[in-house]
């Protein structure tokens, strides 16, 4: 097929249902009518001889029979994205006031979904709370669809004509920001026994749909016919493949940072830039591959954590395909073991899809993460027959910080150097640029994957950006520019040849807002620089420690197994996205808001501090459904407190969809591996220590473990052991050691410790009444009683270690 009818065959799939945001906006007439109509009102931005084809292939892919092509492959696509949609014994709703139920909420695997009725309201995507986070009580009208609408009309006529790949990238962010609330499907049936149960956005529908008709648009004549004609017959026919890239060793490759003291300076820029450059480079292996194969960015369904999902077309020249994908894998293995060694890795998976795959992807998924268990124990075999594979190399020096790259003098390779430049830069980035072709010019590129992925990556901030688009003329550079964490995205005054994007990035990094004095024999940080780990950690109150902050989501691979149903492709697609808009997106609000209130307490107590920087925290990554954070310890607690409850809300507190995470607090010099093994030493031990199995031999993880100790968020059997009460009352405990009128002992905290130590967990009732004879004797009756001593210490027992370590650091004077 010729580019022409290939890319009108993805840009009518892409369209085919966009009727029915303007109809719910007021467009008189059927969807199908809307949609040929949009075509007309917008013909500028589509090649003319496009139109005919884009208005039939839109205004008749719900009629019967159609006849061209393009009609039925639009119409068999939607049929197959349509798999997705459940039906349920729900009231009758017009299709304008029914708002979007979030796919969280109807997620069971321990439990039962909530009863409660969450929803979304109608907004664009964004992240502002109100925008992305579900609610009990939620109204749609008209008036709201024709508010959104509006402002999407008025985006819509910035891009340019949409005649190429890199053009639909734009279209296909606009409907993102636009769509992603809108239901694809509303119960408006009459009957009253099935309606169509409105979870999966009209985003998701339109970029299945588009994934799958890319893929049909490469089958033969006979094929669609067939399909299209004898649809229950051909649900077992191949129809794609499902490619599944892994890329492994990431957080070996990211901790790999020995951090000698004379680079010890540096080492939260190279940890940060080491992260980021794993990230970035998922994106481009993903990018790579559809490029290679000319499919569009919709055929990735997923990217991010290291790990991809691409819908790839097979044709009657599958060999070719499958050799193609073939050569890639062959490629990008050859490439990451001559620049790193052997340390990361890449394993791709492909299975054949049929139709009946679209309606249950276990089948497929199983089959994909079995081959990629197999493949990742015999990464990079293919070299080891090569002759010179197991030659040794004659090295001298390896570099001080990574110890990996070799070298003919004692130094830090240039690799570790661009980390640590990158780190610092990525906070002040805005956009990141992706030039296919050199950017010689244009911009400086900050990453060179010409050589073997064909592109030049720059970090850009506002000011460089605006220059760029304003003045450039790419001629036969092709450029893409993403946005960072805002959906603001279109400029009025683009060139005709750059595409613009979004995504979402876990990027917040603590920068100095002026000079900060030097600590600990280093030297000043100055105003604008990323703070190094010693500075970071002098942020924190008594002792001056950093918090590492770990954690994940409990069981995802079953949740994507067996929490969704139907587990169709759309529904796994929703799902997939919406954890990457909070742990991608949404963490970075919690970082600045965490800080924020850090600082307007310092500015209540008149403490210089607050003015020294804009935020705490560095992200280290984030993304998929994992994190890793440091900070200040006791802010990281306050962080992660606030991580946890905005993921119950953000998940309709569906206790089938839980968090578990560690803590671990060492000293800004304390070598980077170390604490990374540390960290998730204790991230496994929230998730093992867990109670004895329940439903389906399962245990309910959902915890978290600090200073060593494993206890629940909130609300357990005991909600005086949960982290939240603990951290509250060991903040009372410390106001009070701290208080000089009515000073609670210090001596009496620790001896709390002692107790619960050499008494409570031996199991000796011994501890009562040493316990009450010590609060007698050494605690004042007001001390006590303000505290409720009594009652508290005997209800935490068991516990003791989290308030005692909190209050020793907290307030411990250095």
């Amino acid at each position: 097929m010729n580019q022409k009818g290939y890319l009108s065959i993805i840009l009518a799939a892409l369209l085919h249902d966009i009727g029915k945001f303007w109809q719910r906006a007021g467009k008189s007439g059927s969807h199908q009518e809307a949609g040929a109509a949009f075509i007309n009102d917008f013909q500028h931005l589509f090649p003319y001889d496009y139109l005919d084809d884009l208005r039939d292939a839109i205004g008749n892919h719900h009629k019967l029979p159609v006849h061209k092509e393009i009609e039925k492959i639009v119409k068999i696509a939607d049929w197959l994205a349509s798999y997705e949609r459940i039906s349920e014994h729900i009231e009758r709703q017009d299709p304008e006031k029914t708002p979007l139920v979030p796919i969280t909420s109807k997620i069971q695997l321990l439990y039962n979904s909530p009863k409660k009725k969450y929803l979304l309201k109608l907004k664009e995507l964004c992240l502002e709370r109100e925008n992305i986070f579900p609610e009990e009580n939620v109204i749609v009208s008209q008036a709201d669809y024709h508010n959104l609408w509006t402002r999407f009309f008025n985006e819509l006529r910035k891009l340019t004509v949409i005649d190429n790949s890199l053009k639909f990238v734009s279209l296909l962010s606009l409907l993102r920001k636009y769509t992603s609330f809108i239901p694809s499907a509303t119960p408006w049936e009459e009957d009253e026994e099935f309606k169509t149960f409105p979870d999966i956005s009209l985003f998701d529908h339109l970029k299945v749909t588009t994934a799958i008709a890319s893929c049909l648009a490469h089958l033969l004549p006979g094929d669609i016919d067939a399909i299209y004609s004898k649809k229950s017959e051909c649900e077992d026919k191949n129809i794609c493949l499902m490619v599944r890239g892994d890329i492994s060793g990431i957080q070996k490759f990211i901790y790999r940072i020995t951090a000698p003291e004379a680079e010890a300076k540096g080492t939260a820029k190279r940890l940060r830039g080491r992260s980021f450059y794993l990230s970035v480079l998922a994106d481009v292996i993903a990018d790579w591959i559809i490029r290679k194969l000319n499919l569009t960015i919709a055929n990735i369904l997923f990217c991010s954590g290291g790990r991809f999902d691409i819908l790839v077309p097979i044709t009657n020249w599958t060999d070719k395909m499958n050799e193609k994908l073939l050569e890639c894998e062959a490629e990008l293995e050859k490439w990451l073991l001559e620049n790193f060694y052997g340390e990361v890795g890449v394993q791709i998976a492909k299975t054949l899809i049929t139709p009946r795959d679209f309606a249950d992807m276990k089948s497929a998924n199983n089959r994909l993460n079995d081959i990629l268990a197999e493949k990742k124990r015999k990464k990079f075999h293919r070299f080891f027959k090569e002759e010179n594979f197991f030659i040794p190399m004659n090295i001298y020096h390896v570099c001080s910080v990574c110890q990996l790259e070799p070298l003919n003098d004692p130094g830090v390779c240039n690799v570790c150097k661009r980390h640590k430049d990158i780190g610092q830069k990525i906070p002040e980035t805005s956009h990141i640029a992706y030039c296919y072709g050199n950017p010689n010019g244009l911009f400086q590129a900050d990453f060179d994957f010409n050589s073997p992925f064909g592109v030049y990556i720059g970090l850009l901030n506002e000011k460089k950006v605006r220059e760029l688009v304003g003045s450039i003329n790419p001629g036969k550079r092709e450029i893409v520019l993403y946005r960072l964490n805002s959906t603001d995205f279109l400029y009025d005054d683009s060139a005709a040849d750059v595409s613009f994007s979004f995504r979402f990035l876990g990027n917040e990094a603590p920068i100095a807002l002026e000079n900060i004095p030097a600590t600990n024999g280093e030297e000043p940080t100055k105003k604008g620089d990323v703070l190094s780990f010693e500075n970071i950690a002098g942020l924190s109150e008594g002792t001056k420690l950093l918090g590492i902050l770990k954690g994940d989501v409990d069981y995802l691979g079953l949740i994507f197994g067996e929490g969704i149903e139907p587990r169709s492709i759309s529904r796994i697609s929703t799902f997939s996205n919406s954890l990457d808009i909070f742990f991608a997106g949404w963490l970075n609000i919690i970082c600045r808001e965490v800080s924020q209130k850090w600082k307007d307490e310092l500015k209540n107590k008149s403490d210089p501090k607050h003015n020294w920087v804009d935020n705490l925290f560095y992200i280290v990554y984030s993304g998929g459904d994992d994190l890793l954070i440091i900070g200040p310890w006791n802010q990281v607690i306050e962080v992660a407190q606030r991580l946890y409850e905005d993921f119950r809300f953000f998940t309709c507190h569906n206790r089938n969809i839980t968090l578990s995470a560690g803590i671990t607090c060492v000293k800004p010099h304390f070598p980077v591996q170390r604490f990374a093994h540390l960290v998730n030493e204790d991230l496994e031990k929230s998730k093992n220590d867990a109670d004895e199995p329940g439903k389906a031999g399962l245990k309910e993880k959902n915890r978290i473990t600090l200073f060593g100790e494993t206890v629940e968020w909130e609300d357990g059997n005991n909600p005086e052991k949960s982290l939240k009460e603990l951290t509250a009352f060991a903040k009372r405990l410390a106001a009070q050691v701290e208080n000089t009128d009515s000073p609670l002992p210090r001596g009496f905290i620790h001896f709390l410790r002692r107790l619960e130590e050499y008494f409570y967990k031996r199991g000796s009732l011994m501890w009562v009444p040493k316990f009450f004879y010590s609060l007698k004797r050494r605690v004042k009756k007001e001390v006590m009683e303000n505290l409720d001593l009594q009652s508290k210490v005997p209800a935490v027992m068991g516990k003791m270690k989290i308030p005692v370590s909190y209050v020793s650091l907290i307030t411990r004077k250095e």
